[in-house]
């Protein structure tokens, strides 16, 4: 049986009213040779002299956007086109009113198993036969065995229900099941690392910054990982771009601040 891996992270909070939230997964067949090339890269740069003032740094954090130094920053970014895999990405613009309309009706909690769905649904679609490997960073604030449970059963629960919906739609059988395993990883697993930086880059993007210099850096950076992007779903503004079949316009992008300050 066909094995992938679905990478999922996300980048801001649903349960408040500014900038954008993106959930979004890398997807693989082959994670060993992602592991490997993430690894040789870990340590290429603990064992360069010119990369000697980050190795605290390195060790400490590993590779992880927000913190990572521009340096490397930098090095990541440039090893990202080289690596077997897709991306995808569902995105709530916080500042459009339906996303309000919504979280008020539903709450925090659904739209995000929402995402979870939207985000699952294609995939496993593609690849109903295959075993789906679901790796989710645990980022829970209370980090105990019962939290790691309810974790695990939330995403059981999302599955159980995306398993139902393709058997109401006569894409599974009564006797046909969705195989996956779910696990809950912290970004010393080398793959969240690339997870991560997707989602920063695309949430730079997206979001925009008021330090004007940055931004067409990071529309460079997106230039760069555009063509691992399978699709970004947009689900308030309507938005359904798939990025390696037509290159997204990023003038067009609405550039919602992330807030004041």
């Amino acid at each position: 049986m066909p094995q992938y891996y679905y990478y999922i992270d996300e980048t801001g909070t649903i349960d408040s009213s500014v900038g954008v939230f993106i959930l979004g997964c890398a997807v693989t067949s082959d994670q060993q040779s992602i592991q490997k090339a993430i690894q040789e890269l870990n340590d290429e740069l603990i064992n360069s002299l010119f990369y000697s003032r980050h190795w605290k740094n390195i060790k400490k954090e590993g590779f992880h956007a927000s913190t990572n130094h521009f340096d490397i920053y930098s090095r990541f970014v440039s090893l990202i086109p080289a690596l077997s895999f897709r991306s995808y990405f569902i995105v709530y613009d916080k500042t459009h009113p339906d996303y309000l309309l919504q979280l008020k009706a539903t709450g925090a909690s659904i739209m995000y198993d929402q995402a979870i769905f939207k985000l699952l649904k294609d995939r496993f679609l593609a690849e109903k036969y295959s075993m789906h490997n679901i790796i989710i960073e645990q980022n829970l604030s209370k980090q105990t065995a019962a939290s790691f449970n309810i974790r695990v059963t939330e995403i059981n629960k999302i599955v159980a229900q995306l398993q139902e919906w393709m058997r109401s739609k006569g894409y599974m059988t009564k006797d046909e099941k969705i195989e996956f395993n779910v696990e809950l990883a912290t970004k010393e697993n080398k793959c969240l690392s690339l997870i991560d930086y997707l989602l920063h880059i695309l949430g730079q993007v997206y979001v925009g910054n008021k330090e004007k210099q940055y931004l067409p850096f990071m529309r460079e950076n997106y230039k760069l990982i555009e063509p691992t992007i399978a699709s970004i779903h947009d689900v308030f503004n309507k938005l359904y771009i798939s990025p390696r079949k037509q290159s997204m316009d990023l003038t067009s992008l609405p550039l919602i601040w992330p807030g004041p300050g």
